[in-house]
C-alpha cells in the first residue's frame, strides 16, 4: 500500500531536517513524511497544500535582535542566532503565519503556534480581529504569560 505522508514539514535549517529525517526513519515513517528546507510557507506553494491542509504548527524566530544578547548565555549558544531573531519587536515571522496560513488551512483546521514573552496577548487581539480564525485558545506558560496559541479556520 502506497500512503500519501501525513506530514510535511519544513526549517531553515539543513541540521534540523536530517534530524527530522532520522526520527521519521526511526519511527517507520520515512514513506508517509516529507521535509525540507525553506521559509515559512515557500515549500508548499502547490496545489497539493493550497486549501487541503488539516493542521499547521509552527515554533517560529520570535526574539527580537535587541533581546538575543540579554539571554541566558545557554541559550544563546544552544541556538544559531537566526533561529531565535525575528527582527524588529519579534513578530515579523509570527504576522506572515497567520496571514498566510489560511490559504493552506482547510475550513474548520487548526493554527498552532507559540509566541514569546510578551507576545501572547497582542496576537491574540490579532487572531480575534481576523476574519479568518475563531475558536482562538490561548496556552499560559507557570507563569500566566501566553506562550502559545490555537486558532480554526472558519467553516465556509
Amino acid at each position: 500500500m502506497n500512503l500519501a505522508p501525513v506530514f510535511s514539514g519544513s526549517d531553515l535549517s539543513a541540521d534540523a531536517i536530517e534530524l527530522a529525517r532520522k526520527n521519521a526513519q526511526h519511527l517507520g515513517l520515512e514513506a508517509r513524511v516529507s521535509s525540507g528546507r525553506a521559509t515559512c510557507s515557500s515549500a508548499f506553494e502547490s496545489a497539493e497544500f493550497l486549501g487541503k491542509v488539516d493542521l499547521i504548527t509552527c515554533n517560529p524566530p520570535y526574539i527580537s535582535s535587541a533581546k538575543v544578547g540579554t539571554m541566558p548565555p545557554r541559550s544563546q549558544t544552544m541556538n544559531p542566532a537566526w533561529h531565535l531573531t525575528a527582527v524588529a519587536l519579534g513578530v515579523a515571522i509570527l504576522g506572515k503565519l497567520f496571514r498566510e496560513a489560511p490559504r493552506f488551512l482547510k475550513p474548520g483546521a487548526f493554527l498552532c503556534f507559540e509566541t514569546g514573552l510578551g507576545q501572547g496577548n497582542p496576537m491574540t487581539r490579532l487572531m480575534g480581529n481576523a476574519k479568518e480564525y475563531n475558536n482562538i485558545q490561548t496556552y499560559p506558560d507557570a507563569s500566566g504569560n501566553v506562550r502559545a496559541l490555537t486558532a480554526q479556520k472558519i467553516r465556509s
